[in-house]
């Protein structure tokens, strides 16, 4: 199964160091080292989570 990496806001979505494939709504690193199977960066364009 593929990591899920949940960013705040696209701005927060870092993967200039990996091979990353991008779509509308969400990006895809490709498989690597650190993630072999690869993995799924998503984003939220608010409010995630509060107190």
């Amino acid at each position: 199964m593929k990591p899920l990496i949940l960013t705040e806001k696209p701005s927060k979505a870092y993967a200039d160091d990996f091979s990353v494939r991008k779509y509308e709504g969400y990006s895809e690193i490709k498989p690597c080292p650190i993630f072999p199977l690869g993995a799924h960066i998503i984003w939220g364009m608010s409010v995630i989570l509060s107190n």
